[in-house]
């Protein structure tokens, strides 16, 4: 019998594509394609967002394809995100708010998170710090407590980069027709028990 998430099941360009991954913690994928592979985790591209999936969630036979690996032995580096000049991934699978504004993509940093925004108006949209939500692999739900902008065609990893802290009740803009990248804190890191941000979403999509 062939199981529910190989089902039309195909190699699509820059990862593996199928039509449903039915999780172990039983959330439903849609329209999935597995990005990238990390040693705990992994990054799908579907319906329901771009997500960060813990291993354990994945079902048995993906489980086997991508397996848990310690991060010593990792052959390849974490993935970064595109600088925010380039154009960023389009596509069904981006969160939209109401504004017009898309969640394009994130990279977990146990507490923070590095989110891709991309403004698809012609006018420059405004974001409230607090309209932006994250869901942890512990299905924990954390609203952000600040947000880092950094100059546009910069990465936040870049000590040189001018940035601007901006609180939770306070908002940021993001010009139009333009992609950016933010450090979005949501919760101070636990060494100890790493919570591992799955996705992240506006406050009105939840």
């Amino acid at each position: 019998m062939v199981a529910v998430f190989v089902l039309l099941a195909r190699i699509a360009a820059g990862g593996e594509a199928y039509r449903e991954i039915a999780l172990t913690d039983g959330r439903v994928l849609h329209d999935a394609e597995i990005k990238s592979d990390q040693p705990a985790s992994v990054t799908i591209l579907c319906k329901e967002g771009l997500l960060s999936i813990a291993k354990r969630s994945l079902p048995p036979e993906l489980a086997a394809k991508h397996p848990v690996r310690a991060v010593e032995d990792s052959a390849s580096p974490p993935p970064r995100l595109p600088p925010a000049s380039r154009p960023l991934p389009r596509g069904p699978a981006g969160t939209i708010s109401p504004a017009g504004c898309r969640i394009v993509s994130l990279q977990d940093k146990n507490g923070i998170a590095d989110v891709a925004l991309e403004n698809d108006t012609d006018h420059p949209i405004r974001i409230r710090v607090r309209d932006l939500v994250c869901r942890t692999s512990s299905g924990q739900s954390f609203t952000a407590r600040y947000v880092t902008c950094v100059a546009a065609g910069r990465s936040p990893d870049d000590p040189s980069a001018p940035t601007t802290l901006v609180p939770g009740y306070a908002h940021f803009e993001l010009p139009g027709r333009s992609a950016t990248t933010v450090r979005v804190t949501f919760f101070e890191p636990d060494l100890n028990a790493p919570k591992l941000i799955e996705s992240v979403v506006w406050a009105n999509a939840r």
